[in-house]
């Protein structure tokens, strides 16, 4: 059975991987199992972290005739880094 985190449990010595643990809700997730002793490691879900390159696809794509129907929405540009 799982143990869960708000006891006095220890993780020490134990691996945790969390996608999405650089901010909102995969943050608190992370700094959670970091205060039981588990080392942390946080992903990117895409595997790499983005570049100037990534930013200007979309933007291109934006400026496209491909994005004729879109209308006030945000584009989430993070190779999934901020999943909340």
């Amino acid at each position: 059975m799982a143990q869960h985190l708000s006891g006095p449990s220890s993780l020490t010595g134990q691996v945790a991987l969390i996608t999405g643990g650089s901010g909102g809700m995969g943050r608190a997730i992370a700094n959670a199992f970091k205060a039981t002793g588990a080392r942390v490691v946080a992903t990117v879900p895409l595997g790499r972290y983005g570049n100037a390159d990534d930013i200007a696809q979309a933007a291109l794509f934006l400026s496209s005739a491909s994005s004729n129907w879109i209308t006030g929405t945000s584009l989430d540009i993070s190779g999934g880094m901020w999943m909340d």
